[in-house]
């Protein structure tokens, strides 16, 4: 492996572990921090699984800005970025509903374990994609537009959820914000 190979590997790599310490990190900051709607739009406000995406989402935010200084002039770094976005995402929701049908609950430690593989499988899809032959210029545009969309939908949401299973709570069925001081 090139040095250039080892250094996307390492990128890789502590960006899964910095997602993993800062997800953790935020994830009850909302309460701790008084249910302050100035950081309500980046960190979970709800036990829903919508909500959760945030702690990939904002702290994966960071990585992909570094990374653009370091891999940024790869024609597919935007693509990268996008397929580890929507793969991580992907693997958690539908490691989610596919074992909590199954089971009938959810359980903490598989919660866990989905957000810490599906940090490790978007990784993987980030250095699979950055190593893609080039693709078409359009492509570029549409990842931009989807990290985009998803940054506008996650503000968004948080003040306006849509009715549907994923905004809901999965401790008392409602949507939206939630204020459960420490």
């Amino acid at each position: 492996m090139s040095s250039n190979g080892r250094n996307v590997v390492l990128f890789g790599f502590l960006s899964w572990i910095f997602i993993i310490v800062i997800g953790t990190v935020v994830h009850s900051s909302f309460s701790f921090l008084g249910c302050s709607l100035g950081i309500a739009p980046f960190v979970p406000v709800n036990e829903s699984i919508w909500e959760h995406l945030k702690l990939v989402f904002f702290p994966g935010l960071i990585p992909v800005i570094l990374g653009a200084f370091f891999f940024g002039k790869r024609r597919n770094y935007w693509i990268a970025c996008s397929a580890f976005f929507l793969g991580a995402m992907s693997f958690i929701v539908s490691g989610y509903y596919s074992y909590t049908a199954i089971i009938g609950r959810n359980f903490l430690i598989a919660d866990i374990s989905l957000f810490v593989l599906g940090v490790a499988f978007g990784e993987l899809l980030w250095y699979k994609a950055l190593h893609t032959e080039d693709l078409p210029k359009e492509t570029h545009r549409v990842a931009a537009i989807f990290i985009t969309a998803l940054l506008l939908a996650f503000i968004s949401f948080t003040f306006y959820p849509p009715h549907a299973d994923v905004f809901i709570d999965t401790r008392d069925g409602v949507s939206g914000i939630r204020c459960d001081r420490l």
